[in-house]
């Protein structure tokens, strides 16, 4: 004798919203929180990296020549200045 199939709700898996399984659901739900966390450690490294880098940059500025000194001569005097091993001041 040939057992017959009743069509049954434990045959059909219910559809919760929109027509989808609680499955593929699930499936949905890993894969966006999956892709938020990625974009967030994307955006908490670049967080970092600006926290990281430095906000004040030392330099020592050209001087600017004197009312006694004429255009021509001013850059020769700050290259001068700058190579007689003047400590500098921080």
């Amino acid at each position: 004798m040939k057992k017959e199939e009743f069509p049954t709700f434990l045959n059909e898996q219910p559809t919760v919203v929109f027509g989808r399984t609680t499955r593929e659901l699930l499936v949905i739900l890993v894969g966006l929180t999956g892709a938020y966390l990625v974009w967030t450690k994307e955006w908490a490294a670049i967080g970092v990296f600006y926290f990281l880098t430095p906000k004040v940059y030392l330099y020592m500025p050209l001087e600017e020549p004197g009312e006694n000194e004429s255009g021509a001569n001013a850059p020769q005097y700050q290259l001068s200045k700058a190579s007689e091993g003047e400590d500098d001041e921080y």
